[in-house]
C-alpha cells in the first residue's frame, strides 16, 4: 500500500538505520533542520511512508532518543507495523472490489437508465442517488474504521508481547510526556495512555487511511488517509 509518497521520494540520502529481512525493509531517517521545521514543529515527530514495497520512517532525533522511545522502533516492532500496513492495504482493496466498485457501477447504470426513462425527473433521481451513495459510503467508512481499529489492537498486542508489559507502558508514558512537553497538551489519565502509532501526514495520500498520528491519534488519521 502506497502512502505519503512525497515524503518517501524525498528521502534519498543514506538511511540512519536499516531493518531488512527477505520480505520487509524499513529505513529510519532522522529529520534534518528543514524537516524539523516542517513536521516536528507541528507536533509530528514520526512519519511513516511507503512506495508499496518498502517503508521509510522520518523521525525527530530528539524524540527518538527521549528515554525509552527508541525501543518502539526496534526491528521487530517496525516489522509488525509493516505487516499492519500491508493488512490495511488488503482490507482497502477488498472493500473497493466488493463494496465501492459495485456502488460506482450501479450508480452509473442507474444514471443512464434515469436519462432514458425518467428524463423529466432526472434532477430528483440524481439527488436521490447521491443521497443513497452518501449513506452507503457512511456505512462503508464505519465498517473500515472497525476493521482498522481491530488491526491496530492486534498489532499493539503483538508489540506488547515482544516488549513486555513494563517496557510497553514505559514507552507509552514517555511518548505522552514528550508530546506534553513539546505541544503543551493537557495531561491524560493513566488509563487513557496508549502507544503512539505510525502517522500518515497527508490525509489525501492513502486509499482510505484516513492512517497514519497527536501520535496516539496517528492511527485515526491513517484511517482517514486511506480514503484517498
Amino acid at each position: 500500500m502506497k502512502f505519503n509518497q512525497k515524503i518517501f521520494e524525498s528521502l534519498t540520502r543514506p538511511a540512519d538505520t536499516i531493518h531488512e529481512s527477505a520480505e520487509k525493509k524499513v529505513e529510519i531517517y532522522f529529520m534534518n533542520e528543514t524537516e524539523e521545521g516542517l513536521y516536528a514543529n507541528a507536533g509530528k515527530f514520526a512519519l511513516w511512508s511507503s512506495d508499496g514495497t518498502s517503508y521509510k520512517v522520518l523521525i525527530q532525533k530528539e524524540y527518538y532518543d527521549y528515554n525509552s522511545i527508541s525501543k518502539f522502533y526496534v526491528e521487530e516492532v517496525n516489522f509488525l507495523w509493516a505487516d499492519y500496513f500491508k493488512r490495511l492495504g488488503v482490507i482497502n482493496k477488498k472493500m473497493f472490489l466488493t463494496f465501492l466498485l459495485p456502488i460506482i457501477i450501479a450508480y452509473i447504470a442507474l444514471v443512464v437508465l434515469a436519462f432514458i426513462f425518467f428524463r423529466d425527473h432526472i434532477i430528483w433521481v440524481l439527488v436521490g442517488l447521491i443521497v443513497v451513495v452518501f449513506i452507503l459510503n457512511f456505512f462503508q467508512n464505519k465498517i473500515m474504521d472497525k476493521k482498522f481499529s481491530e488491526e491496530s489492537t492486534i498489532t499493539q498486542t503483538e508489540i506488547k508481547t515482544i516488549l513486555g508489559d513494563e517496557i510497553f507502558s514505559t514507552i507509552a508514558k514517555d511518548q505522552e510526556d514528550y508530546h506534553q512537553a513539546k505541544a503543551a497538551l493537557p495531561p491524560l489519565d493513566d488509563e487513557d495512555i496508549e502507544l503512539d502509532e505510525p502517522r500518515e501526514l497527508e490525509e489525501a495520500e492513502l486509499e482510505k487511511v484516513e492512517t497514519i498520528e497527536q501520535e496516539l491519534e496517528q492511527i485515526e488519521e491513517t484511517k482517514e488517509d486511506l480514503d484517498e
